[in-house]
C-alpha cells in the first residue's frame, strides 16, 4: 500500500468510524522491540499503521499489529 492509499484509507475510516475498532497507539520502542525480535524492518506504511492504531478491524477485515 502506498502512502497516498493509506491516507485514503484513513479518510474512509474516519467517515465510517462506526466500523472502526482498534487497540490504541503503540510506542516507537515497542515497534523497534518487535522488529528486533523478528529480525525484520516493517514497511513504512505498516509501521505507521501500527504506531497509530496498534491492531485494528474495519468492518469484517482485521489487521494484525502490536499492542503495548
Amino acid at each position: 500500500m502506498s502512502e497516498s492509499q493509506f491516507e485514503e484509507a484513513i479518510e474512509l475510516m474516519k467517515q465510517k468510524s462506526n466500523l472502526l475498532k482498534y487497540t490504541g497507539t503503540v510506542s516507537e520502542s515497542r515497534v523497534v522491540e518487535a522488529e528486533t525480535l523478528l529480525s525484520i524492518r516493517f514497511p513504512p506504511v505498516f509501521r505507521r499503521c501500527i504506531l497509530m492504531y496498534g491492531e485494528l478491524s474495519f468492518g469484517s477485515t482485521a489487521f494484525l499489529g502490536l499492542r503495548e
